[in-house]
């Protein structure tokens, strides 16, 4: 394998998807990453490999660390653009059918736990493959109310959006507890690549948007002391982080209205 320094400059801000092979069982694990240097950074750090595996219970780095570095090959399957990334990484998860991949779908959450609403579900398919109407009303209204986690690029303004902190985090290249705390904190995490926040706007709208990025108006939220600027997806998702009302931000805009300490523009 080439040197850790040489993969990491080759791989420097670059979007795309990989594959690890273990060189002495031939499986095989399928990761992507809107900063492919800044997640392969983390795969070579020892440190964090024991940490995750007392954590999580990963496969891929329990294998690292009993097979070692040595006995794995690096695959740059593809590099493409952010909003086909996980498109094309389900594409060689379905392609490779990679051992290590504990979930099959590219974007979903592992290591996770249930919610008691999402267990009681679970249950109730279990009990009885025939489900009543009223039933599957509730299972949908349950899921609805899911919160997503929004990726932004701040370069080419192409969103995505993870239904985990730990499948975003790993996508930008950070680690989910520090990302966690961004969110619990400040509601949201920025570096010069990313933008990350919680939204409640539902999937298929997210995908509608950002198959027509350049006719999405984002809403803009500045900290009328600290200067600081925030771009939304939607004037819901500003609501939410200011704690308001939708029609009151939307209000605000109209009057020119500071709110809660924030001013609010359409861009």
């Amino acid at each position: 394998m080439k040197k850790k320094t040489d993969i990491l400059q080759d791989n420097k801000a670059k979007v795309g998807i990989y594959r690890w092979v273990n060189l002495i069982t031939g499986k095989s694990y399928v990761g992507s990453s809107g900063n492919l240097s800044n997640r392969l950074r983390q795969y070579f750090n020892i440190y964090f490999l024991e940490r995750e595996v007392v954590r999580n219970n990963s496969y891929i780095y329990k294998s690292w660390i009993k097979n070692g570095y040595s006995n794995f090959k690096l695959e740059i399957l593809e590099y493409c653009e952010l909003n086909v990334i996980l498109k094309r990484e389900q594409y060689y998860i379905d392609l490779f059918n990679p051992e290590y991949n504990i979930l099959k779908i590219a974007g979903s959450f592992r290591g996770f736990k249930h919610s008691t609403d999402t267990k009681i579900i679970m249950s109730l398919k279990k009990k009885d493959n025939i489900i009543s109407d009223e039933i599957r009303l509730k299972i949908a209204t349950t899921l609805a109310k899911g919160v997503n986690i929004i990726v932004k690029n701040n370069v080419t303004d192409e969103i995505l959006s993870f239904i985990s902190i730990r499948k975003a985090a790993e996508f930008i290249g950070i680690h989910h507890s520090y990302l966690a705390k961004s969110l619990n904190l400040k509601e949201f995490y920025s570096n010069s690549e990313f933008l990350v926040y919680r939204s409640s706007t539902p999937l298929d709208t997210i995908e509608k948007l950002t198959l027509n990025s350049n006719n999405v108006k984002p809403v803009l939220v500045t900290n009328i002391e600290t200067k600081e600027t925030i771009e939304f997806l939607s004037t819901s998702d500003a609501a939410n982080y200011l704690g308001v009302s939708e029609s009151y931000v939307r209000r605000c805009i109209t009057n020119n209205k500071a709110c809660n300490g924030h001013s609010i523009v359409k861009k």
